[in-house]
């Protein structure tokens, strides 16, 4: 099986030409996992999605909606693993940018085949490439996980994927900002830093957590402006999101350089 979608409670196999999620990109998601029947952090995943969707002025279901439509796409899935997307549009309405009063939201929840990572990347870390492309800023979009993903798409697209695992963008102003699918981990003069995505990307909650649960360790995770000279004196990197966890990264390329880093476990505080 590829995809299971399941669209306002009922199977789909497409959505509304008149979609503004499919039209404007006015919508929000997540991205989880199930493991052996189990779904992790099902409730902080859709926390973020009801935060996200309010910063855009769009209604969220109740929990219990979303958690109905899932035992019903499971129990059609009949498989113990899958990748799990939640989809929320603002709904269906006219022409124009402006939203029509009284919208209704479609939520969407597709299943899809869980990837499996090697256990050589955990192990030995992966390689990255620096991307060309550059995030510009909107910093009222700043954190959360809308539906207009084209310069993800672009950076992706360009990516020489059988080489690098991963790419990693900047901002219009040289300000370390994420990976193309992923968050960032450095460890630079023995501190744990992120970037603080104040001006754009994507705040991913395997990020949030982190900070969160680190706050009164001895090595918490703090969010911080990060420039690429600070990354290239850092001794490890690590990427991070729902899907791989928390992965090391092995070397940095650059137009004219490679940053070579130790490869070491992050152990979760």
């Amino acid at each position: 099986m590829t995809t299971l979608s399941w669209l306002n409670g009922a199977t789909a196999s497409s959505i509304p030409l008149d979609d503004r999620g499919f039209l404007y990109g006015d919508g929000v998601f997540r991205t989880l996992r199930r493991v052996t029947g189990e779904v992790p952090l099902w409730d902080a995943h859709l926390d973020k999605l009801h935060r996200d969707a309010e910063v855009l002025g769009i209604s969220m279901p109740e929990a219990s909606v979303w958690q109905a439509d899932l035992q019903a796409a499971l129990a059609a899935w009949g498989e113990a693993d899958a990748v799990v997307k939640l989809t929320l549009t603002r709904g269906c309405g006219p022409r124009g940018y402006r939203p029509p009063d009284g919208i209704q939201p479609n939520r969407l929840l597709q299943l899809s085949p869980l990837p499996h990572y090697p256990e050589s990347h955990y192990q030995q870390g992966v390689d990255v490439q620096l991307s060309a492309l550059r995030l510009g800023h909107q910093p009222q979009l700043a954190g959360i996980k809308h539906l207009n993903r084209l310069d993800n798409v672009l950076a992706r697209q360009a990516l020489p994927t059988e080489r690098f695992f991963e790419g990693i963008l900047l901002d219009q102003e040289g300000w370390v900002v994420e990976g193309i699918q992923s968050n960032l981990i450095v460890r630079l003069d023995g501190e744990l830093l992120t970037p603080a995505l104040r001006r754009c990307g994507v705040a991913g909650l395997t990020r949030d957590r982190w900070i969160e649960a680190s706050r009164n360790s001895r090595q918490p995770l703090k969010c911080a402006d990060l420039t690429l000279e600070m990354v290239l004196a850092a001794d490890r990197m690590w990427l991070c999101n729902s899907l791989i966890g928390v992965m090391p990264v092995r070397e940095l390329h650059l137009t004219q350089q490679v940053k070579q880093f130790a490869v070491e476990a992050l152990n979760y505080p």
